[in-house]
């Protein structure tokens, strides 16, 4: 079995839908949650998630909604669980996916307020999941956020991921 990512955003755990995201991540996808965490993001966290959005506009609305309280990470277990989990997470598109099933507004109440693009730069950096793109990605975000009690029960549960957490952990210092 292989391991990925999936952070659950601070703005899904105020309106306490975390529960219901793992219900669906479950029941959409055949995957498995084998470990969670709470974790309050600092920015240096969030810049490290998302290093290709720091010079764009929505930043800075991505970075107040992700340190406006704590996240969820979870490890996740089942057959290329970074396929699956992009398959079924959606894109900001009508339709399409997890994203926009916790999603605060739809694409037509964006396209009402067009005038207004600080709005919806706002309303756009309220996806209520992250999930990465790829393994190693996956492994940077579960390096930044697992305590050192965390690490044994990581590696029992994936070793083989936990090697590459492990690299990353490396890699990012």
């Amino acid at each position: 079995m292989d391991t990925a990512t999936v952070l659950i955003k601070p703005d899904a755990i105020i309106d306490a839908l975390e529960n219901r995201i793992i219900d669906d991540i479950e029941t959409t996808t055949g995957l498995r949650v084998i470990w969670k965490r709470y974790w309050q993001l600092s920015e240096s966290d969030c810049r490290t998630i998302y290093p290709l959005s720091t010079e764009k506009p929505i930043f800075r609305f991505m970075l107040g909604n992700l340190i406006q309280g704590p996240s969820m990470i979870l490890l996740v277990q089942g057959i290329e669980p970074i396929s699956v989990l992009n398959n079924v997470k959606g894109t900001n598109v009508p339709g399409s996916g997890l994203r926009l099933r916790y999603r605060q507004c739809t694409q037509a109440e964006l396209e009402q307020r067009a005038d207004n693009l600080e709005f919806i730069y706002k309303l756009k950096s309220e996806n209520r999941i992250h999930v990465p793109d790829t393994n190693e990605e996956a492994a940077l975000l579960c390096s930044l956020c697992i305590a050192p009690s965390d690490k044994i029960t990581i590696q029992k549960l994936c070793p083989k991921f936990y090697r590459l957490i492990e690299e990353q952990s490396f890699c990012s210092t």
